[in-house]
């Protein structure tokens, strides 16, 4: 069998919030995990939460925003509109009217994978709500279901908060990279634990694998993707760099 490995990344070329929200990212996905993981992966990961929070604190990287309350916002507002339109599909789930009831079976089978978006770490989730907006329900049959059940404004407004949001999100980072201190003295240690994190789940899904350290390899691996992208400079997309962090 193929030996799993993560997807190269040079951590220490990220800026320093970018480091913090790749690594707090990761361990977000894991927490739900923890009582599954083996005692390995749980003694890196609470080593990396430990030092990323202590590495976000020296950086000021936790330091109030002006665009923090408008952020909080936008995602209470995403929120409730999903809640919104999963009430109404269930609702007509159980409705009367045939045509609405065949709309709503049709609905929950497209968003049978997007009620779970809202769980996804903040830097990745609006991605995956644009991609949910723009392809999977951009067919014709989505958006007749769509129309029948009258929650064509709802999709709509759900689009806008969601761009907006992302927008805000987007220049808080910009905003914290401009005022971040030139480099702080945890770096090199919260970035070796967040090596050792990867290595003890690779280690993990390649020796004794199980579902649930499968599923957070797949999911860190995915966060190194997008963050790799994000390395100032990178032209290449990895191709010519010299060796990689882990």
């Amino acid at each position: 069998m193929e030996k799993r490995k993560f997807t190269a990344i040079h951590v220490s070329q990220l800026p320093l919030v970018l480091i913090h929200s790749l690594i707090k990212s990761s361990t977000d996905l894991a927490l739900p995990l923890k009582s599954q993981l083996s005692p390995i992966v749980v003694a890196a990961l609470d080593k990396t939460i430990d030092i990323n929070t202590k590495f976000g604190v020296q950086s000021n990287i936790n330091q109030k925003s002006l665009l923090t309350t408008p952020i909080n916002v936008l995602e209470t507002e995403i929120k409730d509109l999903f809640a919104e339109i999963k009430r109404a599909v269930s609702y007509n789930l159980k409705e009367s009217d045939a045509v609405k009831k065949a709309a709503a079976v049709i609905l929950e089978h497209y968003m049978a994978t997007s009620w779970e978006l809202l769980n996804l770490p903040q830097d990745t989730r609006t991605d995956a709500i644009n991609l949910m907006l723009q392809e999977d329900l951009m067919n014709r049959e989505a958006k007749t279901v769509i129309a029948t059940l009258g929650l064509e404004q709802k999709f709509a407004t759900l689009g806008t908060k969601n761009t907006d949001f992302d927008t805000l999100y987007k220049n808080r980072l910009k905003e914290h990279s401009g005022h971040e201190s030139s480099g702080s003295t945890l770096k090199p240690e919260v970035i070796g634990s967040y090596q050792d994190l990867c290595t003890s789940v690779e280690q993990v899904v390649n020796l004794t694998p199980d579902e649930n350290t499968v599923t957070l390899f797949n999911q860190m691996d995915e966060l190194r993707k997008t963050y790799h992208a994000l390395i100032p400079g990178d032209k290449n997309n990895g191709k010519t760099d010299p060796p990689a962090d882990k």
